[in-house]
């Protein structure tokens, strides 16, 4: 095993979580860092890194603050966007991990209307890196996912996530 291979066991519990896994050395080292109140580090692993935004910012979640009126705040236009307000909202509820189901039925605590196409839509958020995760240990909201909610889905933060539409493959002529 070469020292990129090495993984710590990592274990948190708490109200309606319960992770039990294996994460690689830099990963174990991340949590270490945001849990003794350091800076996270960038992918690169600078150490410089970026912390969340202070309380007061205007972008932080706020403790008294509904569903709702994030969707006002941050004015999500497309679904994927509304899912990734949705886990910005449970994770600002302290909410480590969410299933989605849980995100379904923050639609309707919002006022809004479930995607028809709902697994298109989750799909896109997880495939653009907004949302990840597993259905087995729970999903969460991704550094990436959170900076496009709090940039209140800037066109640049888009256009850096942005999905290519698949080209269906073209049916050979005889």
């Amino acid at each position: 095993m070469t020292e990129d291979d090495a993984t710590l066991h990592l274990t948190l519990k708490g109200r309606g979580i319960s992770i039990n896994r294996d994460v690689p050395d830099a990963v174990a080292a991340e949590v270490l860092r945001l849990l003794l109140g350091g800076p996270h580090s960038t992918p690169g692993g600078s150490g410089s890194g970026h912390a969340l935004p202070p309380t007061g910012s205007p972008n932080a979640p706020h403790d008294s603050e509904s569903l709702a009126e994030l969707f006002q705040r941050h004015e999500p236009k497309r679904n994927p966007d509304k899912i990734a307000v949705i886990a910005f909202h449970l994770k600002a509820r302290g909410r480590a991990t969410f299933s989605k189901d849980d995100v379904r039925s923050g639609f309707r605590g919002a006022g809004e209307k479930e995607p028809g196409n709902f697994a298109r839509d989750w799909d896109w958020s997880v495939r653009n890196g907004w949302i990840g995760g597993d259905a087995a240990q729970g999903f969460y909201l991704t550094r990436t996912g959170s900076q496009v909610v709090q940039s209140n889905f800037a066109r640049d933060m888009i256009q850096r996530t942005k999905l290519r539409a698949r080209k269906k493959p073209k049916k050979a002529t005889p």
